[in-house]
């Protein structure tokens, strides 16, 4: 946790038009229909989703507002956690529950089986996103082949699998697992790959996002309760609540106009003005970025280039 506690978001934060909502996706809704929604309530034209739902899970879908979708790409990068049920020897069109079954096996695996595998699938591995999905192909997305029964292939690309666990064996043909992964990961295609090597087929019947980044189920509100703005008044979290991985400077007030006009400053003048010393963090770090504020506003990020630092991403933000 950083300096900026979570008591701090939910008594003190009072901006109602940047920010994260945490919404908790019910199956059967796109993400792009959450997304409307919220638009909608908070009459905003500014908002964006940070990694995609499949319209049959459930759970975390963080939706940035307004200024706050500045920051989107900080937490589409971020760890994801995954609870989801296999169905064991079956295997369907889309990978899940909703596609038609072309392929059936009587083999089912074993605990002992399952157990000795996962540890394989735990790293970064190779994975071929499933033909239903939206990644683009020459402008259109993948789906769209998929549903004109295209016979195309997407090519293989590396994924990070942190953990990967068996929850429980349901029955003979069901079994739950967890999963925390990294950025790019389709469960669809975990279970086909993972299936495949127990010499069984198996596909996702059903999924939930239990966490992205720091935002975790208790984080969410349900998207049925969403009606107005004073059902998020208490759930909406600060643009830089996603920012918490980032080292924070604490600007003068001449230092921030400055950031905000787009201009960059001196490290060396900045140390002067701070009355410390902000270089031993950062002069030997070629990558580095930074967030700035003043009071307790999210004024801009930074990245040094030939000890100066210049605004990479300027938030106008209400105090």
């Amino acid at each position: 946790m950083s300096k900026y506690e979570d008591s701090h978001y939910q008594e003190n934060f009072q901006n109602l038009n940047d920010g994260w909502l945490i919404v908790d996706k019910p199956s059967g809704m796109s993400s792009a229909c959450a997304v409307s929604k919220v638009k909608k309530i908070f009459q905003v034209k500014k908002a964006g989703h940070a990694g995609t739902l499949d319209p049959l899970a459930t759970g975390v879908l963080p939706i940035a507002i307004g200024e706050a979708t500045k920051t989107v790409s900080y937490l589409v990068d971020s760890l994801k956690s995954y609870t989801f049920t296999i169905r064991w020897g079956e295997h369907t069109t889309t990978g899940d529950s909703e596609g038609d079954i072309i392929k059936t096996t009587k083999q089912r695996p074993s605990k002992r089986e399952i157990l000795n595998l996962l540890n394989e699938f735990i790293g970064t591995i190779s994975q071929r996103p499933p033909l239903f999905s939206s990644i683009k192909i020459n402008g259109k997305r993948a789906y769209e082949f998929a549903r004109l029964k295209k016979n195309i292939s997407l090519p293989k690309r590396q994924i990070k699998i942190k953990k990967f666990k068996l929850i429980k064996l349901i029955d003979i043909n069901h079994a739950s697992f967890f999963v925390e992964c990294g950025k790019g990961t389709y469960i669809r295609s975990l279970v086909e790959d993972f299936s495949q090597r127990l010499k069984t087929f198996g596909f996702v019947k059903d999924l939930r996002r239990t966490q992205v980044g720091p935002f975790s189920e208790k984080s969410s509100i349900k998207l049925g309760n969403l009606n107005s703005l004073a059902d998020v008044k208490h759930s909406l979290y600060p643009a830089h609540k996603v920012l918490d991985h980032l080292p924070s400077i604490n600007l003068t007030k001449s230092q921030a106009e400055y950031f905000i006009s787009g201009r960059c400053l001196e490290i060396e003048v900045m140390n002067k003005q701070l009355n410390f010393n902000i270089s031993s963090n950062i002069l030997n770090n070629r990558n580095f970025i930074s967030s700035t504020f003043y009071n307790n506003r999210l004024i801009a990020l930074v990245r040094k280039s030939n000890d100066k630092l210049y605004p990479i991403r300027v938030f106008n933000l209400k105090s």
